[in-house]
């Protein structure tokens, strides 16, 4: 079997985590999460998962703060971003921007299409 590939969460929502975490455990992933920001900063220090799952409503630091401070630094340049959202308005797709590979919406989206995706961007090509 392949190297497992490093996924980090970043979701204040325990729930929705917890069973994300579940299913990306049960396949080729190690998985792990922190609630805001701030905190998806401090573990990038500690080294460079395969792909982030990005909420954008969190406290101390929303998805959106974290990748504007993560854009232009060349570190965190190769890491695919998958946003999994409430927020389903355009504005806020647009705002994610050219910064993420997906814009999921959690409200509109299985668990199987999650971990779908997250597979399609952290496959080797």
């Amino acid at each position: 079997m392949a190297d497992k590939k490093n996924i980090l969460i970043v979701d204040d929502g325990d729930f929705l985590s917890k069973i994300l975490r579940s299913k990306l455990g049960e396949t080729e992933f190690i998985v792990d999460q922190v609630f805001n920001g701030a905190e998806a900063l401090a573990h990038l220090a500690t080294g460079k998962p395969d792909l982030i799952v990005l909420d954008l409503i969190m406290p101390k630091m929303s998805g959106f703060e974290f990748l504007e401070k993560i854009s232009g630094d060349a570190a965190y340049a190769g890491i695919p971003i998958v946003v999994l959202s409430n927020l389903a308005q355009e504005a806020d797709k647009k705002r994610a921007g050219d910064k993420i590979k997906a814009y999921l919406v959690k409200a509109y989206i299985s668990m199987e299409e999650v971990v779908a995706t997250i597979k399609k961007h952290t496959a080797t090509p």
